[in-house]
């Protein structure tokens, strides 16, 4: 006696069975080693933001050369030199940017440096006369703290070395942007006439198939 078979339900709606999902000792290890490479991975990119930050602007602006320093090579210019002219010409704008934008920021400065004296003076006024009791004392301790009277005080050795560690760590904060402004300028070199060989360098890295 021949017995039918029935379908499943899967067979008959069409979808295929897979079996459940098991969690083994290997997928548990992956999955592990997965969560801890994504979390470094987050860690290395907070720790070394700057690093990537220089390495994002040098490609962008070494991208951005790339069409005209191949402009300046189809009419005999080697590619080190196009991107030297380059950076020349960009110094030059920035330069004569610079100059004309410093006898307007001069002569800004100076006007609001004279008018301080009396703004400070009418807002003291206002803060005084206010008939806020919360107010008028905050005028009394602001002519307090910015009376035009009040005799300068030799600054002690204490205060002495807070304005000279504040002044080494102004001048850090220049030598690093100067060094930063340096790097991105020579990644962006290197990116200009060798990025597209890089970039064929780290696909070489890729199985064919993928």
């Amino acid at each position: 006696m021949i017995t039918e078979k029935r379908p499943s339900e899967n067979e008959v709606s069409g979808i295929a069975y897979s079996p459940p999902f098991t969690w083994t000792f290997w997928r548990v290890v992956w999955a592990v080693i997965v969560l801890v490479t994504i979390g470094l991975g987050f860690w290395l990119l907070y720790r070394f933001h700057q690093i990537v930050f220089i390495l994002f602007v040098a490609i962008v602006l070494g991208t951005v050369l790339r069409p005209m320093v191949a402009w300046l090579q189809r009419r005999g210019l080697p590619g080190y030199a196009g991107v030297t002219l380059i950076y020349l010409l960009l110094l030059g704008l920035l330069a004569g940017f610079g100059l004309l934008l410093a006898p307007l920021v001069v002569t800004q400065g100076t006007t609001i440096a004279a008018a301080t004296p009396g703004y400070l003076q009418s807002l003291r006024e206002w803060l005084v006369e206010n008939p806020n009791t919360l107010i008028q004392q905050l005028g009394v301790l602001f002519s307090d703290r910015m009376s035009p009277h009040q005799v300068a005080v030799v600054q002690t050795g204490q205060e002495i070395l807070d304005s000279v560690a504040q002044a080494l760590g102004y001048a850090a904060t220049t030598v690093q942007l100067l060094l930063a402004a340096g790097a991105i300028l020579l990644i962006a070199f290197y990116w200009t006439l060798d990025g597209p060989r890089y970039i064929r360098t780290l696909l070489l890295l890729i199985p064919a198939g993928q």
